[in-house]
């Protein structure tokens, strides 16, 4: 009687981590979606980043222990390093968050740089290690054609992620200079005496320049 009530237990099957999983990943795209863009003349909610930290770290959490067990079961005959690291990445990526989420929010400083920064950088360490095993150990022979494709495909996503995300910042960055330009021009700083050690500007931009005929 006990082994039976003990086998009628609540076991979570891969179908219900499924549609947990996608439920989740659709709670916090409306969530972002819906609160992510404050109204014109309104700031974000004050609870918009604290949520934002607990969808983001509660998904990575139950990825990390969902790999670690693939690791420890005993019907994974082959590849178990695989999910060890990707587990160890998923970790890696939580605790990096928890450090940037407590400096931004907790500390009340800006998270340019911060000691979950080494966290984030052993998640990539992690999860290269975890994709450089699973090929390896199968001891795959790909043909000349599959890795230029495999190239190819790695070429395109480091383009596309600096036109993503390195091309728009330097464009904003000349904008803000054309901006500060026009709508501050220049003065004649000709008549300034100390132009050429360099003094000439600063007192221009004090209000200081003396004016030019």
């Amino acid at each position: 009687m006990m082994k039976k009530a003990a086998s009628t237990g609540f076991k979570l099957t891969t179908q219900t981590l499924v549609l947990v999983s996608i439920a989740w990943a659709v709670l916090t795209l409306l969530f972002f979606l819906l609160f992510s863009v404050p109204l014109p003349g309104q700031e974000r909610l004050p609870w918009y980043n604290p949520a934002t930290y607990l969808l983001e770290c509660t998904a990575f959490f139950f990825a990390g222990i969902l790999c670690l067990r693939n690791w420890r079961s005993p019907q994974i005959v082959s590849g178990r390093s695989v999910w060890l690291a990707i587990g160890l990445g998923m970790f890696s990526y939580f605790i990096g968050n928890l450090w940037l989420g407590y400096w931004e929010l907790g500390l009340g400083k800006e998270p340019d740089v911060t000691p979950g920064d080494l966290f984030f950088l052993l998640t990539y360490v992690f999860l290269v290690s975890g994709m450089v095993i699973a090929v390896f150990s199968r001891q795959l022979s790909l043909t000349f054609l599959q890795i230029l494709a495999i190239l190819g495909i790695l070429v395109g996503s480091v383009a596309l992620a600096w036109g993503l995300v390195l091309e728009p910042s330097e464009v904003f960055a000349l904008s803000d200079r054309g901006a500060i330009a026009t709508t501050n021009p220049p003065r004649d700083c000709r008549g300034c005496t100390g132009i050429a050690l360099g003094t000439g500007n600063r007192l221009c931009h004090a209000g200081g320049c003396p004016s030019t005929p």
